[in-house]
């Protein structure tokens, strides 16, 4: 089972591809794949909360990551977000002047 190949473009970052309908099939087959116990139900109610069609991979990473570890002080960055790239680009040149 694959995602259908016109999600990707070629040059465009894969945290930004937006899921569609096929990722349900996926889900499915994942989830038939894995062996069954007692935090199989839980798991798949993460995980088909977390991968929706509309969502781009990287929110819905991001989702599972907080569904699974959110509780423990997970903190999550997208490195395609143009704030945090701005950001972090000074804070890289100030340390790196610091530092000479």
């Amino acid at each position: 089972m694959e995602a259908s190949s016109d999600l990707h473009q070629e040059g465009q970052p894969v945290g930004r591809v937006v899921i569609d309908g096929s990722i349900e099939a996926i889900l499915t087959q994942l989830l038939e794949l894995l062996p069954i116990s007692e935090f199989t139900p839980d798991l798949e109610v993460v995980v088909r909360d977390a991968w929706r069609p509309g969502r781009s991979y990287g929110e819905a990473f991001a989702r599972m990551m907080t569904s699974l570890l959110g509780s423990h002080g997970l903190v999550l960055l997208d490195p395609l977000d143009p704030r945090l790239k701005a950001s972090g680009g000074a804070a890289l040149c100030e340390s790196s002047v610091a530092r000479t």
